[in-house]
Order: C-alpha cells, then sequence, then structure tokens
C-alpha cells in the first residue's frame, strides 16, 4: 500500500521506473476525460490556439509523469487549461473580433482559378505547401 501511495506524493529521483510507468498511465488516462469533457473535439482544427494547448498539455503531462511536478496539481492545471480553452471557443464562436485577435483571419490565396501571386510572396508559402495543405484537407 506504502508503494501506491508513493505514486501520488513521491517526486523526482525518488521515483522508480514502476512508479513513472503507473503515473504515465495516471496522466494518460485522466488526461483523455479531461479532453473527453471539453466536450468537441480540441485538437481537430489545427487553430493557434489548439496547437498552443497541445504544447501545453504536453509540457505539463511531463511533468506529472517524471515527477518534476505533483502529480495531482499538473492534472488539475490540464483541466483548467482545458476549460480555460473551452471558455476561448465560446467566446470566440460569438464575438467575430475576438476570434479575429485569437485565431486571426484566413487569407484568400486562389483568385478565379489561379495562384495570388502577391499574395503567397507575402505569406512566404510555396505553391507545393498550398497544393499538398489541399490534399490533405480531402483526405
Amino acid at each position: 500500500m506504502d508503494e501506491l501511495v508513493k505514486v501520488f506524493t513521491e517526486q523526482g529521483e525518488k521515483l522508480n521506473e514502476w512508479q513513472m510507468l503507473l503515473r504515465s498511465l495516471l496522466v494518460f488516462a485522466a488526461t483523455i476525460v479531461i479532453i473527453r469533457i471539453g466536450k468537441r473535439k480540441i485538437f481537430g482544427r489545427n487553430s493557434a490556439l489548439d496547437i498552443i494547448l497541445a504544447v501545453m498539455i504536453g509540457s505539463i503531462a511531463s511533468r506529472a509523469i517524471n515527477g518534476s511536478g505533483y502529480l495531482l496539481s499538473t492534472i488539475l492545471t490540464i483541466a483548467f487549461l482545458i476549460a480555460c480553452h473551452a471558455f476561448l471557443s465560446f467566446a470566440t464562436s460569438k464575438s467575430r473580433k475576438l476570434a479575429g485577435l485569437l485565431e486571426g483571419s484566413g487569407i484568400q490565396i486562389i483568385k478565379k482559378g489561379a495562384f495570388d501571386e502577391k499574395v503567397i510572396e507575402s505569406t512566404s508559402l510555396r505553391k507545393e505547401e498550398i497544393l499538398e495543405a489541399a490534399r490533405l484537407q480531402t483526405r
């Protein structure tokens, strides 16, 4: 029983391999539950908010697994970030101004069936990248 308690309370170098393995399973399961509670597929759109959230969750989850952060506080931090994301998603769905500020706006790179060279040049994109993105969207 003491070993199980140590999974939740030990930090850093005091964790053995089995405790880290169990922590990784707990963090994985908790993160899945927390993200599903968000009631929408958070990582489906790949907006700036989604990418930032993914990076932050990965970083925080690693702290929980390797013991550099307390297990409960890191899981609660992930839940807080998911709640913030849900709030911002709701707020941006209600306010175009806020959506533009947080998510940016689209640009039209094709006009009348042809690439707009000036726009492509201003975005530092290559035509090959645009075509590849279009192919990936059709899958």
